[in-house]
């Protein structure tokens, strides 16, 4: 191979993986926000409403979001860094309500220092 097609074919990779770092959240990171979990173990329920903009939540909280005729749970993990946030539409695909909600995840408070 020669330096040139090997070049050309390094760049067509670079620029892929470039492309692919700019995509937007697929919903199967949803798992780094924590994860599915039974409506009856929440300890609170947000219904949402249009024109909901955001929900706060807090890192280890399970929580059971009511939307038309469903009702799902979901237990919060935040990242190590502080305050992390994902739209609930990652989340809950299929629960149309959810679009355009962010939930800003709190840590939690077992873990802060005094």
């Amino acid at each position: 191979m020669t330096t040139k097609p090997a070049f050309l074919i390094a760049l067509a990779f670079s620029a892929f993986g470039i492309a692919s770092a700019c995509a937007p959240l697929p919903a199967s990171r949803a798992a780094f926000f924590g994860n599915v979990a039974a409506v009856e173990t929440a300890t609170r329920s947000i219904t949402l409403r249009p024109g909901m903009r955001y929900v706060n939540v807090t890192s280890g909280e399970t929580v059971a979001f009511r939307g038309g005729s469903k009702t799902v749970g979901w237990t919060f993990m935040g990242t190590y860094g502080g305050r992390s946030s994902v739209e609930l539409s990652v989340l809950f695909p299929d629960l149309p309500e959810a679009k355009g909600i962010t939930a800003i995840i709190a840590p939690s408070p077992l873990y802060r220092g005094s």
